[in-house]
């Protein structure tokens, strides 16, 4: 059980570029808002980093490549600890349907994950300081695969992909094309991911 699941919380909107549009939560009793339309501009993705009142962590709404409006709530559950890091995803995929999963996040393989899952694992690492971007990461290097006439097939809350695999694939190609920027802002969410991957002993393919 989560606390509060749709008690607001009060903070200032992550800045994440140009490039992608911001878009206020959803109100309590109208949690379903944007759920199935474009109301986020472009592929971009819109987050807001929330305080700890009564666990909430963050607040994520986006627009998959290959499908449609997919919003997400990560909470801390009420048995969280650091042993056993228990983080629970609360949203609406992409066709409209409620969604909830709890997540272990030392279970959690970045090499073969869902998004519901890497969401919580960006819960948990905003929650720690630390960068919680990678799945607006995937979502960036999606929507420019998806742009460029590549397939990416269609997209739900719980499909799985190796997303370092993805981000890595990503990097290389702001190196390739000599972007600083970009490169500045991935490497340290890629580092993030690799030492999760480290810290919990997880086995690269």
């Amino acid at each position: 059980m989560i606390n509060n699941i749709f008690g607001g919380a009060s903070t200032s909107l992550i800045n994440i570029g140009k490039n992608f549009g911001i878009q206020k939560p959803p109100s309590q009793g109208n949690f379903q808002a944007g759920a199935t339309g474009n109301t986020a501009t472009g592929q971009g993705t819109n987050m807001k980093t929330l305080n700890n009142l009564d666990g909430e962590l963050m607040w994520s709404s986006f627009r998959l490549p290959g499908g449609g409006q997919m919003t997400a709530r990560v909470f801390k559950a009420d048995n969280f600890s650091d042993e056993n890091p228990i983080i629970i995803v609360r949203g609406i995929d992409v066709c409209g349907t409620k969604f909830e999963k709890e997540v272990n996040i030392n279970n959690v393989d970045p090499h073969n994950a869902s998004i519901v899952e890497m969401l919580a694992l960006d819960g948990y690492f905003k929650a720690n300081g630390l960068p919680g971007s990678t799945t607006r990461a995937f979502v960036n290097a999606m929507a420019g695969k998806e742009a460029t006439g590549g397939n990416v097939g269609e997209i739900s809350a719980f499909s799985t992909f190796n997303f370092v695999e993805i981000l890595q694939n990503h990097m290389k190609l702001f190196m390739k094309n000599q972007c600083q920027n970009g490169v500045a802002w991935l490497n340290p969410i890629l580092d993030t991911l690799m030492n999760h991957i480290e810290q919990r002993g997880i086995e690269r393919p």
